[in-house]
């Protein structure tokens, strides 16, 4: 009868263990959500490209052609999507040296959309004289409100400047003097240091529009371009003019050229 008993108590305590293990849920994410510039931990169009500033030039256009240039900021939720539209709030720093209205444009309304964990900031850059003299500079930074945090930290560094990412805040800069195309650094084992002195004659020696380096160009082009610059480099080096730099040291390619 003992033997009995206990078998009756050890199934209704197995039975009262799985009710309650039933009944207990399981812990998910329940602080607020946070909030941060995308490209600076997902990477601009892949993974290892981590930025936090991009710069933009009107140098590649024709005035007639182009008088503003739109670029939108993705900016990521980091915890739960919502049935509603989220409000982001953010604000232009000090150092910025850009006239809202102006140099660039922006609009006030930033929202993560209802069901997304992706917004964007679009801004508006309008090309102005005075950028054919002076480079501009608009920095971001994103703020805490009742939707979102801003407490996040990382130590990852940028692969293009070697400085640790801010995920909260981003600059851009925009003039319409020739700068260092952003994809320039993946092509300097060929091309060596930028100058617009070198980019220009690259262009010219090939016959070619300045190419927009801002995109990789099709690599098997990219090689023949190559060759024929190092060609003419070579050649007024043997004739006693070799093609000097703006500071007088002779311009020279990468070391895989």
């Amino acid at each position: 009868m003992k033997k009995y008993i206990k078998t009756i108590i050890t199934i209704c305590a197995v039975g009262f263990t799985f009710l309650a293990c039933e009944k207990e849920e399981i812990s998910t994410f329940s602080g607020k959500n946070l909030i941060y510039f995308q490209w600076s931990i997902d990477g601009k169009d892949y993974e290892s490209n981590k930025i936090d500033s991009t710069s933009i030039t009107f140098a590649f256009d024709l005035p007639t052609e182009k008088t503003d240039s739109l670029v939108s900021i993705p900016v990521k939720i980091q915890g739960k999507m919502s049935p509603q539209d989220r409000s982001v709030a953010i604000r232009i720093m000090g150092e910025s040296t850009v006239e809202n209205g102006v140099h660039f444009n922006m609009s006030d309304n930033i929202i993560i959309p209802a069901n997304e964990v992706i917004g964007y900031i679009p801004v508006t850059f309008n090309r102005t004289e005075d950028m054919k003299e002076q480079e501009f500079l608009l920095k971001l930074e994103l703020l805490e409100n009742e939707n979102f945090g801003t407490n996040i930290w990382g130590t990852e560094k940028s692969n293009s400047t070697n400085k640790t990412l801010s995920y909260t805040e981003f600059e851009i800069t925009i003039s319409d003097i020739l700068t260092e195309p952003e994809k320039w650094y993946m092509l300097g084992n060929w091309l060596g240091d930028f100058s617009a002195k070198k980019f220009y004659l690259f262009a010219e020696v090939n016959q070619m529009p300045l190419p927009n380096y801002n995109e990789l160009p099709n690599l098997g082009d990219f090689f023949g371009q190559i060759a024929i610059m190092k060609a003419y480099l070579a050649a007024q080096k043997n004739a006693g003019t070799p093609v000097l730099e703006e500071d007088g040291s002779e311009m020279t390619l990468g070391r895989y050229a």
